[in-house]
């Protein structure tokens, strides 16, 4: 015969004998779980996901699309002006031959032929600042090139458009100190291989107008 008071307490008191297996109830609705502290000694897990670079104007475009647009615009515009500087050419030198009627030799004036030559690249200067100002300054900020990779030039403060002030002079200062013997092919070479390292991707053209190249 067992020797434990039978258990009169009235049901719902909240009383429980000891031992009981009954799960503890929720928290309240108001309970936060406590921040958690990062271990001892400064270490912090590495952060393998790290979002990307981005701008009021959008997503920075990655270097790689730049130099597609670059690729496509140049063939846009160089392959017509060779044709021109070809055509521009023969004709300067046609127009400046003379034959001899006694002895029949092909002489040359060089005048016309020469100043075909020193003009072209101020007219090729002209048409590749007035292409890049319209376009990349224009409402939507794209040239061809940059339509088929899908990026655009933005602002780099406000992500609106630049402007064609703007995108002329930033055509002007990547094209011009390309035109400088010797110190062209540096220019060149620094300008377009400058977003690699650059924290916002920008160009040194771009950060003279301060423009960026976003995801469209």
């Amino acid at each position: 015969m067992s020797n434990v008071p039978p258990d009169d307490r009235p049901p719902g008191s909240g009383w429980q004998p000891p031992g009981g297996s009954q799960p503890p109830s929720p928290p309240g609705a108001g309970w936060q779980q406590p921040p958690q502290q990062p271990p001892s000694g400064g270490y912090q897990p590495p952060a393998y996901h790290q979002p990307q670079q981005a701008s009021p104007a959008g997503q920075m475009a990655p270097w790689w699309k730049r130099l597609l647009a670059i690729i496509i615009d140049g063939l846009l515009i160089g392959i017509p002006l060779f044709i021109v500087f070809i055509v521009v050419i023969g004709v300067s030198f046609t127009a400046t031959s003379e034959v001899d009627p006694n002895t029949g030799q092909i002489t040359t004036s060089g005048g016309l032929f020469t100043g075909s030559t020193i003009l072209f690249p101020v007219v090729a200067l002209l048409v590749t600042v007035a292409y890049y100002g319209f376009l990349n300054g224009s409402e939507r900020g794209q040239t061809v090139g940059k339509m088929a990779l899908g990026v655009r030039v933005r602002d780099a403060n406000g992500g609106g458009p630049i402007g064609v002030g703007r995108g002329a002079g930033r055509a002007l200062v990547a094209s011009l100190p390309g035109q400088i013997p010797f110190v062209g092919v540096l220019w060149v070479l620094l300008d377009g291989l400058w977003p690699l390292w650059d924290p916002r991707r920008q160009a040194l053209h771009d950060k003279v107008v301060n423009s960026v190249v976003v995801d469209a």
